[in-house]
């Protein structure tokens, strides 16, 4: 293989690499997931499986919902 398509090769499986299709969260949600929450106020925003982000009131409230993968502390960024 010349260099030129090494190279090319390379760049290709840099970019690839480099791309990341799945939302980023600070917490991740376990199993099992909690049954009963507080009602304390401290907003996070939720990533779902789908990809879309909801705020919820807590972090255990939004792991309560099994759509939900993990979140941020704090209010979704607004698109």
């Amino acid at each position: 293989m010349n260099f030129r398509r090494l190279l090319i090769l390379a760049a290709t499986v840099m970019m690839f690499a480099c791309t990341n299709t799945t939302p980023a969260y600070q917490h991740h949600c376990e199993e099992p997931r909690p049954e009963v929450c507080t009602r304390e106020y401290s907003p996070v925003c939720a990533v779902k499986k789908n990809g879309k982000e909801g705020l919820y009131s807590n972090g255990c409230s939004a792991c309560s919902n099994n759509d939900v993968t993990g979140y941020n502390e704090g209010a979704c960024p607004k698109p």
